[in-house]
């Protein structure tokens, strides 16, 4: 997308699979070898590129929030204190990253999609995790742009992108009814593939992409 607006970046990708926020402060990971972290990593990179033109994308914050939403049930008990800690370890994580930034740098938040959307299709207790993991998505996405918002940073609507507010009813030949939303999902991610590829809560290359233009749209001129 870049590209082809005549624009070359470079990527240098720190980000660590399962990766919470406090693991990226404190460690262990499986990316990261101790002193070593991916926060350590990222003030280095940033310091030693001090006046280059860069883009950071921070997409943190669901795996802080997971804890409380494992095994198809919500510990309604767990979601504020975890969104207490991530707004505590974010602010921290920001902090150290825009101190050690240059004056070419733009940071953008990523906001994330609720993966769960698809399970309102099964019923009894999937079908109510389903309806309560809403509010405690968006919850952790208010919290989230929040904490971007005190640093002056934007934060990519990606729910908005995902469709998700979008309840309208879809019929479809010889399958059962269902919502826009659920159908973005389907698409977007990997939670309605059959296995081995799902249910995986993780974007497709369509959802990549749509995750893309929605930072896309909150670049400066510059990028």
């Amino acid at each position: 997308m870049e590209a082809a607006k005549g624009i070359t970046l470079n990527l240098r990708e720190l980000g660590c699979p399962g990766e919470s926020i406090a693991t990226m402060i404190h460690g262990p990971d499986p990316c990261y070898v101790a002193p070593d972290t991916q926060l350590s990593d990222a003030v280095t990179f940033l310091r030693v590129h001090h006046s280059a033109i860069t883009l950071v994308t921070v997409d943190l914050g669901f795996n802080t929030l997971d804890v409380c939403l494992r095994h198809r049930d919500i510990d309604r008990t767990c979601v504020s204190p975890q969104l207490t800690l991530l707004r505590r370890q974010l602010t921290y994580v920001m902090r150290d990253l825009t101190r050690a930034a240059g004056p070419h740098v733009t940071f953008i938040g990523v906001g994330h999609y609720n993966p769960y959307l698809s399970f309102s299709t099964k019923e009894g207790s999937t079908e109510t995790f389903a309806a309560n993991s809403v509010a405690a998505l968006r919850q952790m996405n208010r919290t989230l742009a929040e904490v971007y918002g005190s640093f002056k940073v934007p934060m990519a609507d990606v729910a908005t992108a995902f469709h998700e507010e979008d309840l309208r009813i879809v019929r479809r030949p010889h399958k059962e009814a269902t919502t826009v939303n659920v159908l973005y999902e389907c698409t977007l991610t990997w939670m309605c593939a059959p296995k081995p590829y799902g249910p995986n809560i993780h974007p497709s290359d369509a959802g990549y992409a749509v995750i893309a233009k929605a930072i896309a749209v909150l670049l400066p001129p510059n990028l």
